[in-house]
C-alpha cells in the first residue's frame, strides 16, 4: 500500500507580520531608498514597495519623507546613546586612574557606531542635502550629534572634577576627540580605505594616547 504524505509548509509572507514590526521594516526600507536615491529623489511609493506595504498603510505610519527621516535619525540616536549608556553602566564608577581605560572602552563603542555604513549613510545624506534642505542637517545634529556629545562631555567633566584631566571647556575636549574619530570613520566608509590603522582595535588606543597626552594632568615626581 502506497502512503502519500502531503506536507504543507506554512509560509510567513510579509503582510502577516506583526503590526509592531512594521515601523522598523518601513524605516529599513526608507533608509535604503534615501541612501541609494538621495532624499530629494526618494519617493514614498518606492519606500512602500521595498517595505512590502501599500502606500496608504505607509502614510498611516509616517506623514511624509521628513517624518521618515526624523524617525530614522531618532532610531539611530536611541541605539547609539543606549549602547554608550550600557557601556558606562557596565564599567561602573572607578578611581581617577581608570579614566584612560574607561574612555578607551567608550570611544571604541562610539567608533563602532559612527563608522557603521548605516550611520555614515545618514550622515552623508544630512550633509549632502543640507544646502537645499537645511532641516535635515538640523535634525541630525540635534538628535544624534548633541545627544552623543552630552554623554561624552558628562564623562569628561567628571574626569576633570576628579583631577584626571586638566580643566578646559569639556565641549571642546569632546569635539577634539570626536573629530579625530570622525575623520577616520569617513576615510574608512566614504573613501573606502582598507588601511589597517582604521580598525578599531588598532586605532582607538592610539587616538586615546594622542588625546590624553594633551589633557592629562602632569603629576609631581
Amino acid at each position: 500500500m502506497n502512503i502519500h504524505l502531503h506536507v504543507t509548509v506554512k509560509r510567513s509572507p510579509r503582510w502577516t507580520r506583526r503590526p509592531a514590526d512594521r515601523p522598523d521594516e518601513i524605516l529599513d526600507a526608507a533608509q535604503s531608498v534615501f541612501i541609494q536615491c538621495g532624499y530629494g529623489s526618494a519617493s514614498m511609493g518606492e519606500i512602500a514597495r521595498r517595505a512590502g506595504v501599500s502606500p496608504g498603510l505607509l502614510y498611516r505610519y509616517f506623514r511624509g519623507k521628513e517624518a521618515l527621516f526624523l524617525a530614522l535619525v531618532r532610531r539611530l540616536a536611541e541605539r547609539v546613546t543606549g549602547e554608550l549608556r550600557r557601556q558606562l553602566g557596565a564599567q561602573g564608577a572607578g578611581p581617577a586612574a581608570d579614566w584612560p581605560t574607561r574612555l578607551t572602552a567608550l570611544a571604541a563603542r562610539m567608533y563602532e557606531h559612527i563608522s557603521h555604513p548605516r550611520t555614515m549613510g545618514l550622515f552623508q545624506l544630512a550633509l549632502g542635502e543640507g544646502h537645499r534642505l537645511p532641516e535635515l542637517s538640523r535634525i541630525f545634529y540635534r538628535e544624534v550629534v548633541q545627544r552623543v556629545e552630552e554623554i561624552f562631555t558628562a564623562q569628561i567633566s567628571q574626569a576633570m572634577r576628579e583631577g584626571a584631566l586638566r580643566h578646559i571647556d569639556p565641549v571642546v575636549a569632546h569635539r577634539a576627540f570626536a573629530g579625530m574619530m570622525l575623520i577616520c570613520a569617513m576615510e574608512r566608509r566614504i573613501f573606502r580605505s582598507r588601511r589597517r590603522h582604521l580598525r578599531a582595535e588598532t586605532l582607538i588606543p592610539q587616538l586615546i594616547g594622542v588625546y590624553l597626552s594633551g589633557l592629562l594632568v602632569e603629576r609631581q615626581r
